[in-house]
């Protein structure tokens, strides 16, 4: 009898947690508040489990810090984040590109346009810099620029706007922006230009080893869809200018993941480099 009860115990263990793990897992960098992510994602997800035919699940992190632990054991089936968090997940665990934003990104380094001490981009090594800390894909584009020994001093803001107007007041001499915001809020009587970056992938959704060829192919077929429209809607007004959404091509992404090499936890020393 005894035997028989733990068989079935243990039985409904396996079971149960089979099926506790069974949902594909969507998630997301946790920039905004569950409750705004969930208004963001859980269309998505919803239309991806009518596309699969299997449950797929919207996850929020809740801090940035679970969100890359997380990300460094490979916890989600699909994610949509930077170019260089995507780039990073396809060198260290195999993730596939689905699709991303149709807008490219770049960043443009400004300074006051009356401060006659900086007149390029060295000029502001060892002095304050208006950003979001790393690992932001804007401030990583600017640091590593630098030689490590010389890196501006990153002076936290929360927003692009904030940034611009602490430079305008002189809380920094320099900040980093989204190069097409910095055009929709011309400061070029304020502000001077010093670099500006190549384009990068706009954000990106990948996809990980959980989901075989049929079901990728079936998302990005879905996703390129215009049936998407409206489940993509939330998404795009956040995060894309352009409205659209592109397939994603893993060349695009080579050489990205070394953004995150100054990075605690993302350093890829024993990574499976057969990507690229």
């Amino acid at each position: 009898m005894t035997k028989t009860i733990t068989c079935l115990f243990l039985g409904y263990v396996l079971l149960t947690s089979h099926m506790a793990r069974a949902d594909l897992v969507l998630s997301a960098s946790p920039t905004e508040t569950p409750e705004e992510g969930a208004s963001i994602f859980e269309p998505l997800a919803r239309y991806l489990s009518d596309a699969l035919g299997e449950r797929v699940s919207y996850q929020h992190a809740g801090t940035a810090a679970k969100y890359h632990a997380d990300l460094r054991q490979d916890k989600y089936d699909l994610v949509f984040d930077d170019a260089h968090f995507s780039a990073w997940r396809m060198k260290r665990f195999n993730h596939t590109p689905l699709i991303r934003l149709g807008d490219d990104v770049s960043y443009t380094v400004v300074a006051h346009q009356k401060n006659a001490r900086i007149s390029r981009l060295t000029d502001i090594a060892g002095r304050r810099l208006c950003a979001t800390p790393p690992p932001a894909l804007a401030t990583l584009t600017v640091t590593r620029q630098f030689n490590p020994s010389r890196l501006p001093y990153i002076m936290t803001s929360h927003s692009y706007q904030e940034s611009l107007d602490r430079v305008i007041k002189g809380g920094c001499v320099a900040t980093v922006v989204d190069s097409v915001f910095l055009a929709k809020h011309d400061k070029s009587r304020e502000l001077k230009a010093l670099f500006r970056s190549k384009p990068i992938p706009g954000m990106t959704l990948t996809a990980g080893k959980r989901l075989n060829v049929e079901q990728r192919n079936k998302i990005r077929a879905a996703l390129l869809s215009p049936v998407a429209n409206k489940s993509l809607k939330p998404l795009l007004n956040r995060y894309s200018h352009t409205g659209k959404v592109q397939a994603a091509a893993i060349p695009d992404y080579q050489g990205m993941e070394l953004y995150l090499d100054s990075v605690w936890g993302f350093t890829l020393q024993t990574a499976n480099t057969s990507r690229y």
